[in-house]
């Protein structure tokens, strides 16, 4: 099985105390099974760019940086299959009367285009997409979301 990797579980990775779970979770895969999505990186990056000028954004800057080089190609960028994935999650849930955040949406329809499987702690985010999900600090199983879909 392949994977998306979130921003919750990216940021994880780099806390003093990261959850042991969701590191045990990480270290039983091969890297080249793990991906992540550029949208994932933009909220990196806004994270970092958010912060005033200190110790701390240079270190993280510097996390980012060597982050991005060692998933180098498996970055996935936002596609013109990726934005027909968009279009129709977004018109599902809106066909619902829901409303998905773009961010969020746009890392779902790019899991969905791949074929991977997203690895997040933030499952609520993702209910009307369809994609299958795996919450590493709570099970390593996978589950469906958007099963009211």
């Amino acid at each position: 099985m392949k994977y998306l990797l979130d921003t919750c579980l990216l940021s994880e990775l780099i806390k003093s105390e990261p959850n042991p779970a969701v590191l045990a979770w990480v270290n039983e895969r091969s890297d080249l099974d793990l991906f992540t999505a550029a949208m994932v990186l933009a909220e990196l990056h806004r994270g970092v760019a958010k912060l005033p000028t200190s110790r701390r954004k240079q270190d993280l800057s510097a996390w980012l940086i060597k982050l991005q080089n060692s998933f180098d190609t498996r970055v996935l960028p936002f596609t013109v299959q990726t934005a027909e994935h968009w279009a129709a999650m977004c018109a599902r849930a809106e066909g619902m009367g829901k409303t998905i955040a773009a961010f969020d949406s746009i890392i779902a329809a790019c899991a969905l285009e791949n074929g991977l499987t997203l690895v997040t702690r933030n499952v609520q985010d993702f209910t009307f997409t369809s994609v299958l999900i795996v919450n590493p600090w709570e099970s390593q199983e996978p589950m469906l979301s958007g099963s009211a879909l």
